[in-house]
């Protein structure tokens, strides 16, 4: 499958057409991307598919950050943050025994397993942040081209030479090409605000080729581990975290196909011999975080 990748963290994306999605559960997040409150994360965990489980009904309250207040870190501040990112990351989940780098490279062999390793073509990061997502693609799916976007220009200068030298990473949203094949957004959404998402959702597919996918990764607001991770994270102040069914909506209005919905990450390090059981859970709601892939309609 011949195309280009890319992955997106939390980019501010106007979307064409103006489809209004319900997002009165959704949480907003800590980051402001440019004018739509996108900021830069790459921690996130692998998807299954979908069941016909129901998702647990939360209060406003509970998908809300513990946070009593609700801060957005603009680009500019994110930079203070880029020489020292992996290390808070790797602080943040230190209880799940594993570091940020770890659940990039989950995320990654996810992909992989669900598009097939063999799968070629033009990836998008959006919101590559230091670019350990984009590593781990590069790793897992040997045969696409990554490229990356994040608003935060140190964060950029951040990314090992080895991957930048492999494909585009930019802080400048123009630069960005089109007809990408996948699409990928790792912890992202509940850094743009509620308002903004089903537009930057929309804008991003009009970035996809025809056929392709927008893939999120995001936080299990259920999970009472994630939900204390979240509280712990200096970037996640004040986020609002989203259900599966926010993000099928956004998928909805931007004329994408739900074609996947898992819920993944389990089992933390010190019960990781039952990872391989994991596909197998994708059903069950507790999961750490979820995955979703939407597709575009073919040509």
């Amino acid at each position: 499958m011949p195309g280009t990748v890319i992955a997106f963290s939390d980019s501010h994306l106007v979307a064409p057409g103006g489809c209004l999605c319900k997002h009165q559960e959704t949480v907003a997040a800590d980051t402001g991307f440019l004018a739509s409150g996108f900021r830069g994360v790459a921690h996130g965990l692998p998807i299954s598919s979908i069941s016909g489980a129901r998702e647990p009904r939360l209060t406003q309250t509970a998908l809300r950050s513990t946070h009593t207040t609700q801060e957005v870190v603009t680009p500019t501040q994110f930079d203070s943050y880029s020489a020292t990112y992996q290390r808070m990351l790797d602080e943040s989940v230190y209880l799940t025994g594993e570091n940020g780098e770890c659940f990039a490279d989950l995320k990654a062999r996810y992909l992989a397993r669900t598009l097939g390793a063999d799968f070629s073509g033009k990836v998008l990061d959006f919101g590559c942040g230091i670019g350990l997502l984009a590593r781990s693609l590069l790793h897992h799916l040997p045969a696409c081209r990554v490229h990356g976007y994040d608003p935060s220009d140190a964060s950029i200068e951040q990314i090992e030479p080895a991957v930048r030298s492999k494909g585009k990473f930019t802080a400048q949203e123009d630069d960005l090409d089109l007809s990408y094949d996948l699409i990928v957004l790792s912890n992202v959404m509940h850094h743009i605000e509620v308002d903004k998402r089903q537009e930057t959702v929309s804008r991003l597919c009009g970035l996809l080729a025809p056929g392709g996918y927008v893939a999120v990764f995001e936080h299990n607001p259920v999970n009472p581990l994630t939900r204390w991770i979240v509280h712990i994270c200096p970037f996640d102040k004040g986020v609002v975290l989203l259900r599966p069914g926010d993000v099928r909506q956004c998928f909805q209005c931007a004329h994408l196909r739900t074609v996947k919905r898992d819920y993944i990450t389990f089992f933390p390090r010190w019960f990781a011999w039952f990872r391989p059981l994991e596909p197998f859970l994708s059903w069950c709601p507790v999961g750490a975080q979820y995955a979703m892939l939407g597709r575009k309609p073919g040509s």
